[in-house]
């Protein structure tokens, strides 16, 4: 029986593929969503954020050094805007470094760096915004929950929503 991988850190969903996608262990079949894809933001967005993070962790350490070697006093306010801006940048970079959608045969699957949320196929009732690059699209789901996601940030999107609104039969309602 083949079971639903799941994302590192995501404990696996026991669920048995083959009896979801309606075939056997003797019909050998298999389906191309039995093991998942995984959407990941695009590189494109992740590296200039890394960047800015490396750019502000040099201007707090540049800050330092100044004042250490230089006998200059640094006022308390720019050590501590330059902190938030690395704070700030820290977060975003951890936040989209664990940021992920998988699709699977069971549905669809948002993970962040401190959330999760699983959509069955049948849960999802609309699709909204489909095919645009920004903002985005959004997922509604029976339960009021949903989620959604840009263009600007996963370069598949448009696989992404096709897949959602092929497994769902959710459409854009506009």
């Amino acid at each position: 029986m083949r079971r639903s991988r799941g994302l590192p850190g995501v404990s696996v969903r026991e669920v048995d593929l083959d009896q979801v996608a309606g075939g056997g262990e003797a019909s050998g079949t298999t389906h191309p969503m039995g093991e998942g894809i995984i959407f990941r933001p695009r590189l494109a967005f992740r590296i200039p954020v890394v960047l800015a993070l490396v750019f502000w962790l040099g201007v707090g350490i540049t800050l330092l050094v100044t004042d250490i070697l230089s006998g200059m006093v640094t006022p308390l306010p720019v050590y501590a805007s330059t902190l938030l801006f690395v704070l700030f940048f820290l977060m975003v970079v951890f936040h989209y470094h664990h940021f992920a959608i998988q699709v699977d045969l069971t549905g669809v699957s948002v993970v962040g760096a401190a959330s999760f949320k699983s959509f069955g196929w049948r849960e999802i009732i609309r699709v909204e915004g489909d095919h645009s690059f920004f903002p985005g699209c959004r997922i509604y789901a029976r339960s009021g929950d949903g989620f959604g996601f840009s263009g600007l940030v996963f370069e598949e999107h448009r696989t992404l929503v096709e897949l959602i609104q092929l497994y769902s039969g959710a459409r854009d309602e506009d």
